[in-house]
């Protein structure tokens, strides 16, 4: 139950009293808790660190979390969608701290672990994990091969968060490569898919501000 309370609360942005929870699960069910569950349980940890900016602390609870449910899924001999999940989310933190071989290995892992459940929900999000690592690596022409697979995946499924992401992704990356037109074009296809949603199109103006500002910052400092 209070696993459950835990992620209705970060889903509320509550993440105070999620991170509460999970570790009153944890303290609460002790040796009875099965591997799975606490996969779960760290995995929910891991995202509230995140949030409120520990990312060390996240980073040793995503950890824990893939390997308890590597262990778990070992013991039952099946892979399910939540191992994918989560080593997608694992991947996406390392990149943002330079981990790029360990995210990539988590990525991989992910991508792999959708094709074995033969389940495509979901995946549009390490697609696009793998295409903004391979940017951080300055291997742009591979990056906007895996955004447009992610872009392709998202329409095909109606995932309308992951495709307008898509669309930003792919933004920055034409930027990155100083094609400006596409640049624009990319966000102005991103505003138009989160027309609906107003608080995701904010978002979404937020990261172009910065995109553009950052290019000329650049501009004026070379």
């Amino acid at each position: 139950m209070l696993e459950h309370i835990g992620s209705y609360q970060l889903q509320r942005e509550e993440v105070g009293e999620a991170l509460t929870s999970y570790r009153q699960a944890i303290d609460v069910a002790g040796s009875m808790l099965n591997l799975a569950r606490l996969a779960n349980i760290y995995h929910g940890l891991a995202s509230g660190c995140l949030r409120v900016g520990e990312s060390r602390t996240a980073l040793d609870y995503f950890d824990r979390a893939v390997h308890f449910s590597r262990t778990a899924h070992d013991v039952r001999g099946e892979v399910s969608v939540n191992l994918a999940r989560l080593e997608n989310d694992f991947g996406d933190l390392l990149i943002r701290v330079g981990r790029w071989e360990r995210a990539e290995e988590m990525i991989c892992a992910a991508l792999d672990h959708f094709a074995a459940c033969e389940i495509e929900v979901g995946r549009a999000v390490a697609l696009l994990s793998m295409g903004d690592l391979r940017a951080q690596q300055g291997r742009l022409d591979e990056a906007l091969q895996w955004t447009n697979q992610a872009i392709e995946l998202a329409d095909r499924l109606g995932e309308t968060v992951s495709l307008a992401l898509g669309y930003q992704q792919l933004g920055e990356q034409w930027m990155a490569m100083g094609d400006v037109d596409r640049f624009e074009a990319s966000f102005s296809r991103a505003f138009e898919i989160l027309g609906a949603l107003p608080e995701a199109q904010a978002e979404s103006l937020a990261r172009y501000r910065r995109v553009r500002d950052a290019q000329t910052a650049q501009q004026v400092g070379g």
